[in-house]
């Protein structure tokens, strides 16, 4: 059905705009739900190694020795499954940013160049709607709209890993 209702509004004059701002409202509610989802079921978020088989052995043989594991020197990163929750929220904090710092950095430069989408879009004064909907000009143009909808999922992937960590603990 909903692909039915899309069709026909993409067929409409305009109709198109609609379909397609709802087809992108859909991706982001079913990206915000997929997080509560998972923890709702009850299936961890990163991979934890299984537990090594126990030995079976018999009174007349000797056990082998079971190899050591190395243990890691100090200041070495602790693997995810080890992470506790605050410090898995400082890393993706930390991540983040950096993410903000390129996306910044790297839009500073396209506006220098007069390609910067988030910049035209704040400073650049009304538009038609096909400058926002379709492709409006100059590649790189294109390619700033693309990075900064990476950069806005990346924020709320981020932020809601965070809030939703700290909402468990409580």
């Amino acid at each position: 059905m909903g692909t039915f209702a899309a069709g026909q509004l993409y067929q409409a004059r305009d109709g198109w705009q609609w379909a397609c701002l709802g087809a992108a409202a859909l991706l982001l509610l079913g990206a915000l739900a997929v997080r509560v989802a998972v923890r709702r079921v009850g299936v961890s978020e990163y991979p934890v190694e299984p537990p090594e088989p126990a030995a079976e052995h018999t009174a007349d043989q000797d056990p082998k020795p079971l190899p050591r594991e190395p243990e890691s020197p100090p200041g070495d990163t602790p693997t995810r499954s080890s992470e506790s929750g605050d410090a898995r929220n400082a890393r993706n904090v930390r991540n983040w940013v950096g993410h903000c710092v390129l996306f910044v950095v790297g839009q500073g430069a396209l506006a220098v160049f007069g390609y910067s989408w988030p910049v035209e879009a704040v400073f650049g004064g009304p538009h038609e709607a096909e400058w926002i909907w379709n492709s409006s000009g100059h590649w790189l143009l294109n390619v700033s709209r693309v990075w900064t909808l990476i950069w806005l999922v990346d924020t709320v992937w981020t932020w809601g890993a965070v809030l939703l960590t700290r909402r468990a603990r409580r």
